[in-house]
């Protein structure tokens, strides 16, 4: 008896010192680094990684039924790390408002962080919150610092003025024709739309071709409003090779990008689409869609 009371309490006395040791291990120097360039420090999780979480509490978001939505609901951007100071995984999550959008797409790509998705977490909030996913390997503290540029935007976007004088503009469809060296579709509406099939690789899933007329196509379509400007809207069919490449022509060329995600599931490639907008000169915007339509594609 005497025997068992001991190797149980030899048993608790060393899970608790291994519990002990894993609550005392240290946060890395590299990565509480991280966390100063930031302006906040993370936590040091089981597995290693380090994450820091911000949550959006310099607005107030409502649920359509009157209930308040708290940041810790998830309204929050975070960074999590993970490998060594110089060869560093980054990947995390930015939660913005649409006037907060292009300018966190702009600083993120200028740092070389791959943006991976935009979309919407829900549905009914007020105001509209948007979430943006992205990964990036390098070094910690050049990681560090484009995030914290990109975060530093946060609170200080605006929405995007409308400009133009009052009167609905006449779609030129022969010099936009000229743009795309295409004919558009034509709508009743007088809605121009241009296709663009991805021809340059055969994808297929569950062992069946997924075709152009099945979606594998970018598309614009252009709309004169009688506020003075063209409103364009479409989707781009990128991969991860020309994903990148696309979103800097887009944003070079003044298109706002409004959703990145997938359309399909199990494909013999990672097809991605990128929906986007603009507003302003029909050629202008025409210029913008082709400048990263020509990067489709290209090696």
């Amino acid at each position: 008896m005497k025997n068992r009371l001991f190797v149980l309490a030899a048993s608790v006395f060393l899970l608790s010192s291994a519990h002990a040791q894993t609550q005392q291990t240290p946060i890395p120097d590299f990565m509480q680094a991280i966390g100063r360039i930031v302006g906040k420090a993370g936590t040091l999780n089981a597995d290693g990684s380090y994450r820091i979480n911000l949550p959006r509490k310099d607005v107030t978001f409502t649920h359509a039924s009157g209930m308040p939505i708290d940041a810790d609901l998830g309204l929050a951007t975070y960074i999590a790390i993970s490998g060594t100071q110089d060869n560093c995984l980054a990947v995390g999550d930015v939660a913005m408002l649409e006037g907060e959008i292009d300018a966190v797409i702009d600083n993120l790509r200028a740092g070389g962080f791959e943006v991976v998705a935009l979309h919407n977490h829900m549905t009914t909030e007020e105001p509209r919150l948007f979430f943006l996913h992205f990964q990036v390997t390098g070094k910690s503290d050049a990681i560090a610092n484009t995030f914290r540029k990109a975060i530093g935007v946060l609170g200080h976007g605006t929405p995007r003025p409308l400009l133009g004088k009052p009167g609905k503009p006449k779609l030129d469809t022969d010099a936009i024709s000229a743009v795309f060296g295409a004919k558009p579709q034509v709508f009743p509406s007088g809605v121009l739309r241009y296709a663009n099939p991805r021809k340059d690789t055969a994808v297929t899933i569950n062992d069946q071709k997924f075709t152009p007329g099945m979606g594998m196509a970018s598309w614009a379509a252009f709309y004169a409003c009688e506020c003075g400007q063209t409103l364009v809207m479409g989707d781009t069919c990128a991969f991860r090779s020309d994903l990148q490449q696309a979103i800097d022509a887009f944003r070079k060329g003044g298109i706002h990008i409004t959703s990145i995600h997938n359309h399909t599931l199990g494909g013999s490639s990672e097809v991605i689409f990128m929906h986007y907008e603009g507003e302003g000169d029909a050629l202008k915007l025409a210029a913008g869609i082709k400048s990263c339509w020509n990067v489709l594609g290209a090696k």
